[in-house]
């Protein structure tokens, strides 16, 4: 139970560089306003391999 907000972070850390890397939104919120409409694309980005 100590490391729960150190997982917490690590994860929230993660979704918003995959955010950043995978889908070129450069500004969190404005990908937190496309996403919700757009599951599938979201999780697609999600499961794709990274780019390079």
């Amino acid at each position: 139970m100590r490391d729960l907000p150190r997982n917490l972070a690590w994860l929230t850390n993660m979704a918003i560089s995959i955010i950043r890397c995978q889908t070129g939104f450069r500004y969190v919120p404005e990908a937190n306003r496309h996403l919700p409409a757009r599951q599938q694309e979201a999780l697609d980005f999600l499961l794709a391999p990274p780019h390079r």
